[in-house]
């Protein structure tokens, strides 16, 4: 540790992001000491299995003395807020990529279609209906893009329920 506050104030660092929330324990207080503005950014397990353990509980709630912590979904941030950390130091900003247009993508099927294919469990933090509401969209602009979602899980009913309340047309799996 000593050779980090060091190393922070040869190099007069003065905003530290820590990746991710139960790796930013350790360092925590010694970045606080050198008076370095705290960033933490939280993601999958940080939330799916360490927010159930008591003693990871407690090590959040410390967080509370950082300048803002950054999460993928609200559902991330409404379980820091219910944890009690403060709702205005927390930011959420969505994972997301940019798509090629339909003419860069060089490979296509043999009916020209675009498939794309999204696999993960059908769980509210990941985000499945709003997943295929984005894509139905795109599909209207361009009905070339094909989204094939595998999974399983709890939100199965609605997404089947989504799926033909929107007329949407399941296609079987792709033999491979």
């Amino acid at each position: 540790m000593a050779a980090v506050a060091d190393f922070l104030t040869e190099h007069r660092v003065e905003v530290v992001l820590v990746e991710y929330l139960d790796f930013a324990d350790r360092w925590l207080d010694v970045l606080l000491k050198q008076g370095v503005r705290v960033w933490l950014r939280g993601h999958g397990v940080d939330f799916s299995a360490r927010l159930r353990e008591q003693r990871w509980r407690e090590v959040y709630r410390r967080y509370d003395r950082v300048d803002g912590i950054v999460v993928p979904s609200h559902v991330a941030a409404e379980a820091l807020v219910a944890l009690g950390l403060p709702s205005e130091k927390i930011h959420v900003v969505r994972y997301s990529v940019d798509l090629p247009t339909i003419a860069d993508v060089s490979r296509t099927n043999s009916s020209g279609e675009v498939r794309c294919v999204a696999v993960g469990r059908l769980v509210p933090k990941k985000a499945p209906l709003l997943l295929l509401e984005s894509f139905r969209r795109a599909a209207t602009r361009n009905p070339a893009i094909v989204l094939d979602l595998v999974g399983n899980g709890p939100l199965m009913t609605d997404v089947r329920r989504y799926v033909d309340e929107h007329v949407l047309v399941r296609q079987p799996p792709l033999a491979v």
